[in-house]
């Protein structure tokens, strides 16, 4: 058998809407994700938020906050940036974690070139950023009008300042985008792109990525 020893303490926090947003109130849910595991919890009406007694292990915090034209400020506990991951230590208690919403974001307009190839109608734009090892999606657009000289439009708004790698693909196609090694095969696909606080940026990709869809 296997013995499995849970901690006795819990994931507490509170989500925080800055100077910029005084007027909402933050509304959603609130999730720690690991390799094995995910907990998700909804944010009460105070902001306060509680995971009780998760398994030792690394994990990614991910805010899903319903509040208008907001984007993610900072994810910290005990003080430290844990954005990109907090550890969970057996019997140990986590530092309270703290995070943080703003309306200073950017956004990111997409244009897929031109081309005469019969693309797929559900192509999608996706910001990823990197997070330790791994690839993590920030934030996703769906198509938008086209440009006057063809080419595929893509808005994509409330984004957190930070730097990405913009891709093309459609919407169901299986990219394993986590993977930094399967990534190296569409370095050409990608284009970077830093975004910064009530900022507007433009970026054009050549080529989407195309793979075929699983059954």
């Amino acid at each position: 058998g296997i013995r499995v020893e849970p901690v006795q303490a819990a994931l507490d926090g509170t989500v925080r809407i800055d100077e910029s947003m005084s007027a909402q109130k933050a509304a959603g849910s609130v999730s720690a994700q690991s390799d094995r595991f995910n907990y998700m919890v909804q944010v009460e009406t105070d902001g306060k938020f509680h995971i009780p007694n998760p398994m030792p292990g690394r994990y990614r915090i991910v805010p899903q906050i319903f509040a208008q034209q907001a984007c993610l400020r900072s994810i910290t506990a005990g003080g430290r940036d844990v954005r990109d991951g907090l550890t969970v230590t057996a019997g140990t208690a986590p530092d309270p974690i703290e995070i943080t919403l703003t309306s200073h974001c950017g956004s990111v307009e997409v244009d897929l070139a031109s081309s005469d190839a019969v693309l797929p109608p559900n192509l999608t734009a996706y910001l990823l950023r990197k997070a330790g090892d791994e690839l993590v999606l920030e934030k996703q657009g769906y198509m938008g009008p086209r440009t006057s000289d063809g080419a595929w439009h893509f808005m994509l708004q409330g984004v957190a300042p930070g730097d990405y790698v913009a891709y093309v693909w459609p919407n169901d196609a299986p990219i394993e985008y986590t993977s930094g090694d399967y990534m190296k095969q569409f370095d050409g696909y990608g284009q970077r792109v830093s975004v910064t606080e009530d900022s507007k940026a433009t970026v054009t990709i050549d080529k989407a990525v195309l793979i075929p869809a699983k059954n």
